[in-house]
């Protein structure tokens, strides 16, 4: 006796889970669109992640997300919900790789069963808890409450409100250690033996799900691929945040989210007293205003005075982007984004490794960098010197890189000085990496990472 299911069987199953899909795929656009529509922030690092329709080899009862911004999405689980709430999704599942999940998560392994049973993970939960709370408060500031919410049984509690994902991992273990039943956050748990990822309900950060080849090689623990991942969404972040305060105001970032993007992009040199002097030196008259804040992403609005220049030509920045300099773009960034808060500065910059590869004028934003970081070859410093020659630059340079390039063997007469930030090495410290030797311009060391 055949108990085959007849092909018309078949075939109308393939045509309904078809349309399950399509209808999917139609839904988390629209509610894409209405994020970009409503919130620059979240539009932005949205705009950095790829959509895919999980399947049963995918192990995704709900959604998930992996290192390089693969989300993948469970249609039976997307028709649960409403659409502000699959916008939330949208966003919730963003922001696990945007804020850096993996690489904030260290040894953070500790699991906890919850009162039906399920295995999470901690890490994961405390991760939710942080932000969760932050995507209400922002969809709400800027005037889209009711178009993007969590889906029902999200992690929320009050208690966690501004807290870190660290230090809510922390008190979940302790609340979990306090008890040998299952409570309102589970008790402790070993990974039970021969669990796959996606088991657990809570279980949306997954590495194993990476598409791309970079996403491929950090799951398997690769270094620098783990570190171009992370550089790449930091500078997303950034950028979201520049954008967002841009069009929505100055201090509108929750609190929350503010910390988390000061945490990222928090510059290392205090530009206003390093350049202000230098500049005042080599160039020509500066003076104090009131007219450029300095943007900071606090949710505080405090207006600190800048330097306004009179007369003085626009500074050049010479960018080393080189193979040796992967990994430091963000720092560079940040870098760049204190100058031109500080001194209230329109910056060229100049992208280069062994040969030109951008030139970006009037910058005073360093999101207007993004998409213009080109490079990866050798270290020659020499053509960019060539250009300025040229062009009859008779301004100040600031130049980054980590010394070991290429220099003209006498400063270019026409240029008054160049000052070099030499960033750390990889191995650590910095040697003997003056460019020139000693013998024109001046050296800062930036600081090393900690």
């Amino acid at each position: 006796m055949n108990n085959s299911a007849p092909p018309q069987a078949d075939s109308a199953q393939e045509a309904l889970r078809d349309a399950k899909i399509k209808k999917t795929i139609k839904r988390i656009s629209t509610a894409r669109l209405v994020v970009n529509s409503y919130c620059r922030f979240f539009a932005h690092i949205v705009g950095k992640t790829q959509v895919v329709i999980a399947g049963p080899e995918h192990n995704v009862p709900t959604a998930a997300v992996s290192p390089d911004g693969y989300v993948f999405f469970n249609p039976d689980f997307v028709e649960t919900l409403t659409d502000p709430e699959l916008a939330g999704l949208v966003v919730h599942e963003t922001l696990h790789p945007a804020l850096l999940c993996w690489r904030r998560q260290g040894n953070r392994k500790a699991m906890l069963e919850l009162p039906d049973g399920q295995i999470v993970g901690a890490w994961n939960l405390a991760h939710d808890y942080s932000f969760n709370p932050e995507i209400i408060e922002l969809a709400n500031a800027v005037r889209c409450k009711g178009k993007i919410k969590l889906p029902e049984h999200a992690a929320l509690d009050a208690k966690y409100v501004g807290m870190s994902a660290e230090a809510i991992y922390d008190d979940l273990l302790k609340t979990a250690k306090k008890s040998s039943k299952p409570g309102v956050h589970g008790k402790l748990s070993e990974m039970p033996e021969g669990m796959k990822p996606g088991q657990g309900i809570g279980d949306d950060v997954r590495e194993d799900l990476a598409q791309s080849a970079v996403g491929k090689a950090a799951a398997r623990g690769e270094k620098a691929a783990k570190q171009k991942l992370e550089n790449e969404w930091r500078i997303s972040v950034i950028a979201a945040a520049m954008a967002h305060e841009k069009r929505h105001g100055r201090g509108s970032l929750p609190s929350g989210f503010a910390k988390m993007v000061n945490d990222l992009s928090q510059c290392k040199i205090l530009w206003q007293e390093v350049l202000s002097q230098w500049i005042g030196e080599n160039g020509n008259k500066q003076d104090i205003t009131m007219r450029r804040p300095r943007r900071r992403f606090d949710s505080n609005v405090l207006y600190l005075p800048s330097w306004q220049k009179f007369g003085v030509d626009d500074v050049v920045i010479l960018w080393d982007t080189s193979g040796s300099m992967n990994g430091r773009e963000t720092d560079i960034l940040s870098e760049i984004q204190g100058i031109c808060e500080e001194l209230g500065l329109k910056l060229c910059i100049i992208c280069i490794d062994s040969a030109i590869h951008s030139i970006t004028r009037d910058v005073e934003n360093a999101a207007e960098m993004i998409g213009q970081i080109k490079g990866g070859g050798g270290s020659n410093f020499v053509p960019a010197f060539d250009h300025l020659e040229e062009e009859m630059f008779e301004g100040v340079v600031v130049a980054f890189t980590d010394g070991h390039i290429t220099v003209p063997t006498d400063r270019p007469p026409l240029i008054r000085d160049v000052l070099w930030c030499i960033q750390p090495t990889a191995k650590g410290g910095f040697g003997d990496v003056d460019p020139t030797k000693g013998r024109w311009g001046q050296v800062l060391l930036m600081e090393e990472e900690k």
